[in-house]
């Protein structure tokens, strides 16, 4: 392995990202799953994730995935890419625990995905980061999307980068280097799934 940033568990299996091109043995593509089941009397090993995470718009640097976070039926993946497996994703996809396949988010984004937090319960993921959604030019920074609403804003979004995003008791903690104009809230600031907390978080 070389430079590993994320890392998320689904079930027994460990998903990492980042710019490596190699896991254990297998030969992969900037993400890798080691296959972690102690149960089996198997012995736990590396597999690639398809064709993996590949190219980067416009050239340059290498691809790198900064962000990940998966449910039981899916692993969402972010970054600085152009494609996942054989398909154009645009700095953010998905893979199918149970097909072995990916999938792009709509058109993806412009700009960089710097973090991830599934919410199952719901059937989407929130997304943040530095971008601008391809199919809805004016959802940016911070977002949510699902296969039936797809790019969508909420609590009139943020200006600035998104940096990390934690769910926990469902509410939405976001953290980076942003400011909220409708909530006069910067750097750090939690979402109960309709408004942001009025508290002043002192950053």
């Amino acid at each position: 392995l070389a430079l590993v940033d994320p890392v998320a568990q689904s079930t027994w299996d460990i998903y990492v990202g980042g710019c490596f091109s190699r896991a254990g043995d297998e030969e992969v593509k900037a993400v890798a799953r080691y296959v972690w089941d102690l149960q089996a009397k198997e012995e736990p090993k590396w597999e690639a994730l398809g064709d993996g995470i590949a190219g980067v718009i416009g050239g340059g640097n290498d691809p790198q995935v900064f962000a990940i976070s998966t449910s039981d039926e899916l692993g969402f993946f972010g970054g600085d890419f152009a494609n996942a497996g054989r398909g154009v994703a645009n700095n953010i996809a998905s893979w199918n625990h149970a097909t072995e396949e990916w999938s792009s988010l709509g058109g993806g984004v412009y700009g960089v995905v710097r973090a991830l937090q599934a919410a199952p319960r719901d059937g989407g993921v929130y997304v943040g980061g530095k971008f601008c959604a391809r199919d809805a030019p004016d959802v940016c920074n911070l977002a949510w999307w699902d296969e039936v609403q797809g790019w969508k804003s909420f609590g009139g979004g943020v200006k600035g980068e998104v940096l990390s995003l934690l769910m926990s008791s469902h509410r939405l903690w976001v953290g980076g280097r942003f400011a909220i104009p409708e909530a006069a809230q910067f750097n750090l600031a939690m979402w109960d799934g309709a408004a942001w907390d009025e508290r002043d978080f002192e950053w």
